[in-house]
């Protein structure tokens, strides 16, 4: 229910960055850019889904997933072109089923930690990509690759069913401690 909520919210950005970018193109690639970043928000949503009810959570993740490649092709088209749309769906898609396999509870630390590596793969190869071949595309789909291994790294470390609890560091709870 919640991840259906967040995606609806992505939809809604697109569609408002579409109907701006007409009048301000630098609008209307912000809402996009907010949309994609909105992604990795219901994927946690959904990998939650899957860990409480797994008939019913994985298939609407696998629905969730082929709306979300779409989704990201279209904001391609708005912010530039389709290139840039297919390198952001390359570079944010692979980090999204892996929140999926991580989000699902209870796996092992060891391979949390396998999964939170492999979210640099898509990094790796879009980086890659970007030093044979400078583009604009390119550089999207290194930038969205790079998102989502953050959001990845982040959900390893902190979140998620079965992830041992910890609290993020902050100025306000080292100044208590001493």
């Amino acid at each position: 229910m919640i991840a259906s909520a967040f995606f609806a919210y992505h939809v809604l950005f697109l569609g408002l960055a579409r109907l701006l970018v007409k009048r301000s193109l630098v609008t209307g690639r912000v809402l996009a850019g907010i949309a994609a970043g909105l992604l990795p928000v219901v994927f946690v949503a959904a990998s939650v889904a899957i860990g409480q009810r797994a008939g019913v959570g994985l298939p609407f993740s696998a629905v969730l997933l082929a709306a979300s490649v779409v989704t990201l092709l279209f904001a391609g088209r708005i912010t530039d072109r389709a290139a840039t749309g297919l390198a952001l769906a390359f570079g944010l898609a692979p980090s999204l089923l892996v929140e999926l396999a991580l989000g699902t509870g209870g796996a092992a630390a060891s391979r949390r930690g396998l999964l939170v590596l492999a979210a640099l793969v898509p990094v790796a190869i879009a980086a890659a990509r970007a030093r044979t071949s400078p583009s604009r595309s390119a550089l999207v789909g290194l930038t969205g690759a790079a998102y989502g291994a953050v959001a990845v790294a982040v959900l390893g470390l902190y979140g998620g069913p079965g992830a041992p609890r910890r609290t993020p560091p902050t100025p306000w709870c080292s100044a208590r401690s001493a």
